[in-house]
């Protein structure tokens, strides 16, 4: 990071094994000691790196284990992660779509919301991804208006397909509009796949800091 002259925007917690399809533990029961465990190692290498935004992942329904059961131990787990984690340090819920993630605990922005506001903690915060948000039939402008105030990183990628930008059907330019009128002036990560992935096309990047302004 220091050699390439970079920050790091965003870390994520343990996610446990993603290839086999793990999701994180937050919310997981029999697992959530596991992530408490984990923290003070991960805010120790945030704070080596400089990094103020650790993504939480909630984790999937855990068979024999209702739902409402798995949202109260993934507030808990989350309002000790934001007591433990320095002032500067902000944890985000993402939303994860039903259809690439079949069972996350926080398929959609009311059930992250709904989580937040419980756990009532300053350092607490949305993640807001609009591919994730569009793929499950939502609209992400709506959802920035009604997260205003709670969005603390946001990640931008096309539906279909989660490509770069300007290869499907999200009005980027309506979302960055969206985001300037609610005060949002943190970092956007671009969490795609590439179409051609032979030949990166990041021609993008510049129309974007365009629409952004002086403070893209």
């Amino acid at each position: 990071m220091r050699d390439a002259g970079i920050g790091v925007a965003l870390m994520n917690l343990d996610g446990g094994y993603l290839g086999s399809g793990e999701r994180g533990f937050a919310g997981v029961p029999g697992r959530d000691e596991s992530f408490r465990r984990g923290l003070p190692i991960v805010l120790d290498l945030a704070d080596l790196l400089g990094c103020h935004r650790l993504h939480a992942l909630a984790g999937r329904r855990a068979p024999g284990h209702r739902r409402e059961d798995q949202l109260r131990l993934l507030e808990s787990s989350l309002a000790f992660a934001a007591d433990i984690a320095p002032p500067d340090t902000t944890i985000t819920l993402e939303v994860l779509n039903s259809t690439d993630v079949p069972g996350y605990l926080v398929p959609d922005s009311r059930s992250a919301l709904a989580v937040i506001d419980w756990v009532g903690r300053p350092n607490l915060g949305l993640q807001l991804d609009v591919y994730h948000l569009t793929m499950e039939g939502e609209d992400p402008v709506e959802v920035i208006r009604v997260a205003a105030g709670r969005i603390t990183h946001v990640q931008f990628a096309d539906v279909p397909g989660r490509h770069e930008l300007g290869t499907g059907s999200i009005p980027f330019q309506n979302l960055l509009l969206a985001l300037d009128a609610v005060g949002y002036c943190g970092a956007i990560g671009l969490e795609y796949i590439p179409s051609r992935p032979e030949a990166p096309d990041l021609s993008f990047v510049e129309a974007l800091a365009a629409i952004s302004g002086p403070n893209p």
